[in-house]
């Protein structure tokens, strides 16, 4: 409507537009055998009336199904090949996936999906970190940070051994948690995996040191601003909240790779930005009040977003957090450059795409 039209509906103002029946899909629930179990025009209430536990057979399918299939105290894949999903009654399916428990692997029927496939991924992962362990013991060695500026910067984040380990988890999740669903695939992936690891872990190290770095001398400065008067230690407040927001304790799950590349950079404006601070106060004030309109709308957005959004409305917020970050470089360091194009026309434009979406 916005495109063609140029009028600009709000998502509210469709959420509260009461449609006609006549206008709305009917749907369905069929048998195998065709016969519908259950229709209706309103398809969030279909199933209320429990189709499933009224199936006779539904109950002993499900426990015929697990004799077959559940597998208890595994210690390798001494089995077959695994289907992801198999039929457990005329409208019932079962999804198969390895549950690690301590010492062994359990194979385990599941009747949600999502909840099977996140048990299996932990599973072959288990197995994966078993076959590799050598391989991984050298990959820990290697992520051990050096001392000096590197381990003081890495304090503030538990230490030295806590950022190794969570550089380590970071990649067991990233590439051991897989869905691999015979034992000719986990042999074949665990020999081409090792290099992966190895060369993403060398990139990881490499970025973690830079943000430390980047981190240490951004800390340093805010700790002798804090030691001044009473306009350093605002301005000192101010910046270490927003240092504290782009990188907190868990820095190394919340952003992927790429993000994590611009980490330093970031800091490095805000060092700067902080600097030109204590030299005039006033400019400072007046280019910040700009972006700090933005974020206030950022803020207010997320705040009110349901946990029900959709992952669109998500990374598009995702995107304009970015743009912000992108902005003040533009705005307070120039001289470190910005990764795109950004202005504040720019940051208005996306602001209301963001609008009509939400």
């Amino acid at each position: 409507v916005y495109h063609r039209y140029g009028v600009d509906v709000p998502a509210s103002v469709w959420a509260e537009v009461e449609v006609p029946d006549h206008l709305k899909a009917r749907v369905a629930v069929v048998a195998h055998a065709g016969k519908e179990l259950e229709a209706g025009r309103e398809i969030r209430l279909l199933g209320k009336s429990e189709i499933r536990e009224g199936l006779p057979e539904s109950g002993a399918s499900w426990k015929v199904k697990k004799e077959q299939w559940e597998k208890m105290g595994l210690t390798g894949w001494d089995f077959g090949e695994l289907p992801e999903r198999i039929s457990s009654g005329e409208l019932l399916h079962a999804y198969l996936a390895l549950e690690p428990v301590e010492n062994f692997l359990n194979l385990r029927l599941f009747q949600d999906q999502e909840q099977a496939l996140a048990s299996h991924r932990k599973g072959v992962r288990w197995l994966l970190e078993r076959r590799l362990a050598k391989d991984l013991k050298y990959q820990r060695r290697n992520l051990a940070l050096p001392t000096g500026t590197a381990a003081q910067g890495a304090r503030h984040f538990g230490g030295s051994v806590v950022l190794e380990q969570n550089m380590m988890e970071r990649l067991l999740l990233q590439f051991l948690e897989v869905d691999l669903r015979s034992s000719a695939a986990l042999e074949k992936y665990s020999e081409k995996v090792v290099a992966t690891i190895m060369e993403k872990g060398t990139e990881l190290k490499a970025q973690v040191l830079g943000i430390l770095e980047a981190f240490g001398d951004l800390q340093r400065l805010l700790e002798s601003m804090e030691k001044s008067g009473n306009t350093e230690r605002e301005l000192a407040l101010r910046i270490r909240q927003e240092m504290d927001a782009l990188v907190p304790q868990n820095f190394l799950e919340l952003h992927d790779s790429e993000r994590l590349a611009h980490l330093p950079r970031y800091l490095n404006a805000l060092r700067i930005r902080a600097q030109r601070g204590l030299n005039n106060a006033e400019k400072h004030r007046l280019k910040n009040a700009r972006i700090e309109e933005f974020s206030a709308w950022l803020q207010q957005c997320e705040g009110n977003l349901s946990r029900h959004c959709s992952n669109e409305k998500r990374k598009a917020l995702e995107t304009f957090r970015w743009m912000i970050e992108e902005f003040k470089v533009s705005v307070f360091a120039q001289e470190l450059k910005t990764a795109f194009p950004v202005s504040a026309k720019r940051l208005e434009e996306k602001k209301k795409e963001i609008e009509r979406m939400i």
